[in-house]
């Protein structure tokens, strides 16, 4: 899958770091299964940014976990920004999809 970011220069390989409220172990490459900032088993930090109450003057947040886990991903996975990544996740999309995407479908 493409990433969304510029490919560095004089580097075969990028540290692309995932965050997530759920551990992240299904996240791994045969080359580097750890990566550098652990195996995102365990809590990295929390956030406190899920709302427990809507109401406009009591407005209140209950925190939750964050997880962390960073992969060395080869550069050559680093697609641009803008336009360009989304040309090249369209292109990816339409040579690994099983199915039509629904928004590519005519009546």
């Amino acid at each position: 899958m493409p990433i969304a970011r510029r490919r560095p220069a004089n580097t075969g390989s990028v540290d692309v770091v995932f965050h997530s409220d759920r551990p992240l172990t299904t996240l791994s490459t045969t080359d580097n299964p750890g990566g550098a900032g652990g195996d995102g088993t365990h809590p990295a930090g929390q956030v406190t940014d899920e709302p427990s109450t809507f109401h406009p003057r009591h407005r209140a947040y209950r925190a939750r976990p964050r997880y962390q886990r960073t992969l060395t991903l080869p550069a050559d996975r680093c697609a641009g920004l803008g336009t360009a990544y989304l040309t090249a996740l369209g292109d990816h999309l339409d040579r690994t999809a099983d199915r039509r995407r629904p928004e590519s479908t005519r009546p």
